[in-house]
């Protein structure tokens, strides 16, 4: 019974995202073909974007490119920078990448936002980043608590002064995201940390309060 209400919600914000995305129903299939994500989770993210514009972006934990893909609809910057190891651990490599690929010839096709793949692991790329010159953070990489503490702690400084850091699955009923909650709830900057619930997303901006 616990389940109903959740679901409700849940089916809630499909009917938001459907009855809002105007012309941006073709990339809303795309991300929902590419990537797991509530729609609690799109819509939150959407409702992010119209209230803050980055030019440019760092998103840790690409996968096939779905989320990248929602960043640049509801943001429009100019690039994301996409960081991941790329090592085929939910499905081939070759087929994730190759999927990536086609989401970033869309990406600038439809949208005009370059996504810049970054093959790696985002502790070795992000110290080679510059820091103040990301609208934008968006943390959805490994979900263990020492790859989130260090996702955070080395995406913070390239913020912009009131640039967002965001970040994905948050949700302490997950047993597989319970590395996220320790991490976020142990970061330093976790009073400035509001939580989107019903959603699994979490932001904090940086240097100038609330948005």
């Amino acid at each position: 019974m616990a389940a109903e209400p959740e679901h409700h919600r849940l089916l809630e914000f499909e009917r938001k995202l459907d009855a809002t995305i105007g012309d941006g129903a073709d990339v809303l299939a795309r991300v929902r073909a590419t990537c797991i994500q509530w729609p609690a989770d799109l819509w939150m993210i959407r409702l992010l974007g119209q209230l803050h514009h980055a030019h440019r972006m760092i998103e840790i934990g690409t996968h096939q490119g779905g989320s990248a893909l929602w960043l640049a609809w509801c943001f429009r910057p100019r690039e994301i920078i996409c960081i991941d190891p790329w090592l085929g651990m939910a499905g081939p490599a070759e087929e994730t990448l190759r999927i990536f690929d086609e989401i970033r010839r869309f990406a600038w096709d439809r949208l005009g936002v370059t996504l810049t793949p970054m093959q790696g692991n985002a502790e070795d790329i992000l110290p080679t980043l510059p820091d103040g010159a990301f609208g934008g953070v968006y943390v959805d990489g490994y979900h263990a608590e020492v790859f989130v503490e260090k996702d955070l702690r080395l995406g913070w400084p390239k913020l912009l002064p009131g640039g967002l850091l965001m970040g994905h699955d948050y949700c302490a009923e997950h047993p597989d995201h319970l590395g996220v909650v320790r991490a976020v709830n142990a970061w330093p900057e976790e009073p400035n940390v509001t939580l989107l619930g019903p959603s699994r997303v979490f932001f904090a901006r940086k240097g100038l309060g609330g948005i």
